[in-house]
């Protein structure tokens, strides 16, 4: 599981800290986790509609250090 849930952190909510190994997995692992949060039983889950989304910017910059808890 690429995700971890940061109990002490959300006070009225919900916060985790997802990875992978690259921008596109991260963001996948994240999504696992949002719907492990609002899904209670995962395999109740069947897929009617399926998009692809794809962002493109040239000017965006990553770094994993920008994103870590202090």
């Amino acid at each position: 599981m690429p995700y971890e849930f940061l109990e002490d952190v959300g006070v009225a909510g919900i916060a985790f800290r997802a990875w992978g190994k690259n921008l596109e997995t991260t963001f996948v692992e994240a999504g696992d986790a949002l719907m492990n949060v609002m899904v209670e039983e995962l395999g109740s889950i069947e897929t009617r509609e399926g998009r692809r989304i794809q962002l493109e910017n040239e000017a965006l910059i990553y770094s994993s250090s920008s994103f870590s808890r202090a």
